[in-house]
């Protein structure tokens, strides 16, 4: 408390006045001293810092003095720029205290005109809440919007712009990154992003910077150009893409969102190996834009199609045309790339319609991942060579041949020379994942090019875009965003904020049920049946005047003994399903009798044995451990005791109930009683 109020006295800059002080004590003289006893508010001028003494001298032997200085100013984050989107999550233990948690935030933006910044809402409720298993996402751009959806929540209807769910304690995903390759680029693919989000921003510009050494346009007047732009120009479209994804990964990362694996198609596993670790982000843009410079010096061009057909189907028809067509892609059942000359795949189709396989031309650049990438791929190499290649930090699942490579394995130069003009083994790489135990299939690109066909390929699990084209960056985002919240995996929620300016704000508290957890112990009809005597003076050990209390559950039966004189015994019966509030107090597995209990065996025989009154436990000693069973009970004796100084003491005992009456009782306890 003391701590509290000097806090908020340093925050407030007022000195409050001393609590009840009436007069100074004589012997102490402030006359000629710089101390002052404040009889009222002061103010607390502010020079160079604020500082406060807190000294505490506690009853159990504390003694410190602690040295407090004022908070540094908070530092406002001078920025203009704030997303058109936010999330709100709200969480609860349980569905119905979900509803009311929600109901309350409702009421609350009902009940004032100036409704507060959804922004701020959110970002509170976020930040300052610990989040359960029962929860809710909303998306929306105004708090009056988050206000109506909330309402609609509360009235249990539906709503596009919210997720709801519950998820168990043994919530575990893994969550694997997937990185678009070539043709999902577009013009203005992320702008809105790019204006409103500074993390990715400034990623996207980091790299718009490396790439001015290989490029002749600058990046970002590729992707967002004012009139027309090279961008489906293969030496714009592969770095392009590159750089998009990369930025797209460290904002995802900067909130928190990290992948266990990742797999990227054709150009989007140069991204992949880039955030895996393979290499620099300096060395992934340098390696990507000599591909696609060399690809674009290619005299011929070629063409690409997919064949809805299984490439064992396909593979008498591509014997014909060795050197000149190849399978560049795999993507699943039936959907097989063909990739090469121009005429030799005109002949090819004929063929495949001859047989009713469907084909489906592509609109591409260059023949990709076919004998068309020969030429290039001896330059390719050498630049290769030049790349500084490190161990993996994430496992990442290859092209060639859909297998992993494993945390600290390093890729090679010769790997990236193959991957240019091998098969793109997708289909198995996505198998390869879902064996891995993966179950969030995180797409990181402009659209939801390779979330559709990894469904094909295994259809379990969750698929979340980042981006989509014709629809709303942050939308898209969000929906994301909720659909991980409620499925259990918790976003970095400061980090989510962090590149926005801020301030929490008093929002409703935590619903509490208001539901009994007490323990139920079993032993109460055992116990009330038998009353305890009263001690008076006039009465002996063994006549006493009963009075109708209920005996302490520790002291099942009193045992009266003839001899020897001034000996009391109590009996009881302790097991596991009595004392349930002890099945978290064990040793090595077992359940342990604490202290305590002894403790209180002794109160309750002193009181009952002397009457009410002052009485002092002194000396005592355990001498082992009394372990509960698992099953059956153990029999314990409290004994009370007199020596011929009128010396009062306690012993408590115990064997398993049930054996022989002889058998060797355990010493557990002694002390002695002392009366005041």
């Amino acid at each position: 408390a003391g701590l509290i109020k000097t806090v908020l006295s340093l925050h407030k800059g007022e000195i409050p006045p001393n609590l009840n002080f009436k007069k100074l004590n004589p012997h102490i003289q402030l006359e000629g001293t710089t101390f002052v006893l404040p009889m009222q508010v002061q103010p607390w001028p502010k020079r160079e810092r604020r500082l406060a003494g807190v000294s505490a001298f506690g009853f159990g032997g504390t003694n410190v003095h602690m040295i407090v200085e004022e908070a540094p100013e908070v530092k406002k984050i001078i920025n203009d720029i704030e997303r058109p989107q936010h999330l709100l999550t709200l969480s609860a233990r349980s569905e119905t205290a979900l509803l009311a948690l929600a109901k309350r935030y409702q009421t609350q933006f009902s009940q004032t005109q100036d409704l507060p910044s959804v922004a701020d809402i959110c970002y509170t409720a976020n930040t300052g809440r610990a989040h359960f298993p029962h929860r809710l996402a909303i998306g929306a751009g105004s708090t009056l919007q988050l206000r109506e959806r909330l309402a609609t929540f509360s009235a249990g209807k539906a709503n596009a712009g919210m997720q709801s769910g519950s998820i168990s304690s043994q919530t575990e995903h893994k969550l694997a990154f997937l990185f678009t390759g070539q043709g999902s680029q577009y013009i203005g693919m992320a702008r809105q992003l790019y204006e409103t989000q500074p993390t990715f921003r400034h990623t996207l510009d980091k790299c718009n910077e490396i790439l001015r050494a290989y490029l002749e346009q600058p990046l970002l007047s590729v992707i967002y150009p004012e009139a027309g732009s090279p961008l489906n120009e293969t030496m714009y479209t592969q770095p392009a893409l590159f750089a998009l994804e990369y930025a797209l990964a460290e904002m995802w990362r900067s909130w928190g969102i990290e992948p266990d694996m990742v797999l990227g198609h054709s150009i989007g596993e140069y991204v992949a190996a880039c955030i895996a670790g393979a290499f620099s982000l300096e060395d992934g843009l340098k390696l990507i834009a000599a591909r696609g410079r060399l690809m674009q010096e290619l005299p011929e061009r070629g063409s690409m199609l997919v064949a809805f057909a299984e490439p064992t189907r396909l593979a008498s028809i591509l014997e014909a045309h060795q050197g000149q067509v190849a399978v560049a892609v795999i993507n699943g059942p039936n959907n097989t790339v063909l990739s090469g000359n121009h005429a030799a795949l005109q002949s090819i189709v004929q063929q495949l319609e001859a047989e009713g396989i469907e084909t489906h031309s592509m609109t591409v650049s260059h023949a990709f991942h076919s004998p068309l990438m020969e030429p290039m791929l001896e330059s390719f190499g050498q630049i290769a060579q030049e790349i500084q290649f490190h161990p993996l930090q994430i496992p990442l699942v290859c092209n060639l041949n859909g297998q992993v490579l494993s945390v600290g394995e390093t890729m090679d130069a010769s790997y990236w020379r193959q991957q240019t003009r091998g098969t793109v083994q997708f289909a198995v790489g996505m198998q390869t994942l879902a064996q891995a135990g993966c179950d969030v299939f995180f797409e990181i690109g402009p659209s939801a090019t390779l979330l559709n066909m990894g469904k094909r390929v295994n259809n379990s699990g969750t698929w979340l875009a980042s981006l989509r084209q014709e629809q709303n960056d942050w939308q898209v985002l969000l929906n994301s965003a909720a659909t991980l919240y409620i499925q259990g995996v918790d976003l970095n929620w400061p980090g989510f904020d962090r590149d926005y300016q801020r301030r929490h704000l008093a929002l409703p508290s935590y619903p509490f049920e208001r539901q009994s957890y007490w323990f139920d112990t079993t032993d109460k009809a055992e116990v009330a049946e038998e009353t305890v005597p009263e001690a008076t003076e006039e009465s002996s050990t063994s006549q006493k005047t009963q009075v109708g209390r209920q005996r302490h559950p520790f002291l099942d039966t009193y045992i009266a003994l003839v001899h020897p004189a001034h000996t009391h015994v109590w009996e009881s019966a302790l097991e596991k399903q009595r004392l349930p509030y002890l099945n978290d107090h064990r040793i090595q597995g077992a359940i342990a009798l604490p202290i305590s209990a002894y403790v209180e065996m002794a109160q309750a025989a002193t009181t009952e044995a002397f009457g009410k009154g002052k009485h002092v436990l002194k000396e005592i000693e355990l001498k082992k451990l009394l372990l509960l069973p698992e099953k059956g009970s153990q029999q314990v004796q409290v004994i009370l005791s007199s020596d011929s100084n009128e010396q009062v003491s306690f012993h408590i005992y115990s064997h398993v109930a049930g054996s022989a009456p002889n058998q060797d009782w355990t010493l557990h306890a002694t002390g002695k009683i002392q009366h005041i």
